[in-house]
C-alpha cells in the first residue's frame, strides 16, 4: 500500500537552492519544528512561480507535502521576512551566506529550536543593523552554531588532558580547537600556536549575546578553520568573503 501523502505548514529558512532541470528548484530550509528539510519547487524558477522570492536567507511560510522518499514538494509559500537588507553589501551577504550554509549542514531532520533560533537572530542583525558586522560578530556566530550543533569549540579546555589553556597552546581545527603543544595529535603535529588572549576572547564571544557581539573585533579564520574541519569540506560561502 502506497504511503498517504501529508500537508503542512512550517516557518523555515532558506538555507541554500539547487537548481534542477530547466525551471524547477530544489530548496534547502531549516525549520524549528522539522529541522533541516529538502523541498521541490515544480517550475519555481518561472517569473510568476509563487516561490520566486524564496532566496537565501528569507524567512517564509511553507506548505509542504510528503512524499515517498525524504524529498518533499512545496506546495505553497508566503515570504514572511525577505531580508533585503543583508544582500544590500556583500560586508553582510558574505557572514549571512556563511551562517546559512553551516547552519543547514549541522541540522539534522528533528526538531531543533536553538540551532533555527541562532539563525534567525543572526540575520535579522544583518538585515536590520545600521553598521555592517565585524569578524568577531561571525566568530563568535560560528562558535554558537557549531555548539548548538553538538560540536563545541574546544576554547576552554585542552581536550586532551582537560585542563585549562596554559601557553604554548595550537590550535587544531581536526582535533576541534586548542590543545597544550604537548598534547597535540601525532598526525596534525606541526598545529599553528594560537595566544591565550585570543582564545579567551573567542571563548567571551560565544557567550556574548549575538547583538553583543556584533562590532567586537577577533580573528575569524580560526572558527573558519574549524567548522571547514568538522564538516570535512570547504565552505562554498567563503568566496563571499572575498568579494
Amino acid at each position: 500500500m502506497a504511503a498517504r501523502r501529508t500537508t503542512e505548514t512550517v516557518d523555515a529558512i532558506v538555507v541554500g537552492r539547487l537548481d534542477q532541470g530547466e525551471d524547477d528548484r530544489i530548496y534547502y530550509l531549516l525549520t524549528a519544528e522539522r529541522g533541516r528539510v529538502s523541498a521541490w519547487g515544480n517550475r519555481a524558477r518561472r517569473a510568476k512561480s509563487p516561490f520566486a522570492g524564496l532566496d537565501l536567507g528569507v524567512r517564509a511560510r511553507v506548505g509542504l507535502r510528503s512524499g515517498s522518499s525524504d524529498l518533499y514538494t512545496l506546495v505553497g509559500a508566503e515570504v514572511l521576512e525577505s531580508r533585503i537588507g543583508l544582500r544590500a553589501r556583500l560586508e553582510r551577504l558574505g557572514p549571512a551566506a556563511i551562517a546559512c550554509e553551516v547552519a543547514g549542514a549541522l541540522a539534522t531532520t528533528v526538531p531543533d529550536t536553538r540551532l533555527f533560533g541562532c539563525l534567525e537572530t543572526a540575520l535579522l542583525l544583518l538585515d536590520q543593523h545600521p553598521e555592517d558586522p565585524s569578524d568577531g560578530f561571525l566568530a563568535a556566530l560560528l562558535a554558537k552554531l557549531l555548539t548548538f550543533g553538538g560540536l563545541a569549540p574546544a576554547l576552554e579546555r585542552c581536550p586532551a588532558c582537560g585542563e585549562a589553556p596554559a601557553l604554548p597552546m595550537a590550535w587544531v581545527p581536526q582535533g576541534g580547537g586548542a590543545f597544550h603543544v604537548d598534547h597535540v595529535p601525532p598526525d596534525v603535529a606541526g598545529s599553528p600556536r594560537i595566544p591565550l588572549e585570543d582564545l579567551a576572547q573567542l571563548a567571551q564571544l560565544r557567550r556574548l549575546p549575538l547583538l553583543q557581539a556584533y562590532g567586537e573585533r577577533a580573528a575569524v579564520a580560526p572558527m573558519l578553520a574549524l567548522v571547514e574541519a568538522h564538516l570535512g569540506q570547504g565552505l562554498r560561502a567563503r568566496v563571499w568573503l572575498q568579494g
